[in-house]
């Protein structure tokens, strides 16, 4: 079974848990970071950990996901323009304002997502992206809060992950090969269709 809970709530600090992923940055700002982003309210560490008996601490972690706030500017994003022609808005009528004078849409900022290099390849990533994915819908469908999506920065080796499970480019694309990341984008609207269409898998 997995438990789900907040970098703070561990019993376990950060470092003792010897996170790593593969990816030198992303172990670095679990050991330093999360939970100092967590208490300072800059973001949200979620860490999935195996509540089975007798394994040691490397093997208790299985993945973690950071989040935040962030807003996505349509006059440098134009690919997140063209995106957001798919919402539906009341012509004239958004929280914002005019929806054709509205240059700036509030999103939900996923700044880490990683698995532990001991569950990589073993759809482990797909079940805690599911996971979020329901944490994200119920804060706009339940919770009434406003926000058209979710933004994040793939590493080149990820693009596809999140490809399969909605996300479009924003201001790139596959065949910029000389990038280290690419910003990728998923509304509301597709993270619930993704939600439903995977969950049922």
């Amino acid at each position: 079974m997995i438990d789900v809970i907040n970098s703070t709530s561990s019993i376990y600090s950060l470092k003792e848990l010897n996170f790593s992923c593969g990816v030198q940055q992303i172990n670095d700002f679990f050991a330093e970071k999360a939970i100092k982003f967590e208490k300072s309210k800059i973001s949200t560490t979620l860490l999935f950990l195996d509540n089975e008996t007798g394994l040691n601490k490397e093997e208790k972690l299985k993945g973690f996901i950071s989040f935040g706030l962030a807003t996505i500017d349509t006059t440098t994003d134009v690919s997140a323009k063209i995106e957001l022609e798919s919402l539906e808005f009341e012509k004239g009528d958004t929280a914002y304002g005019n929806i054709e004078k509205t240059k700036l849409f509030p999103v939900i900022a996923l700044n880490y997502f990683a698995v532990s290099d001991y569950f990589q390849r073993k759809q482990f990533g797909t079940f805690m992206m599911l996971y979020f994915f329901e944490m994200v819908i119920e804060l706009s469908v339940e919770k009434h809060i406003s926000f058209i999506g979710i933004v994040v920065s793939s590493l080149s080796d990820s693009t596809d992950f999140y490809e399969k499970l909605g996300f479009t480019y924003l201001g790139s694309s596959p065949n910029d090969i000389n990038l280290k990341e690419y910003r990728m984008f998923i509304t509301i609207d597709k993270i619930i269709e993704a939600h439903f269409k995977f969950k049922d898998k």
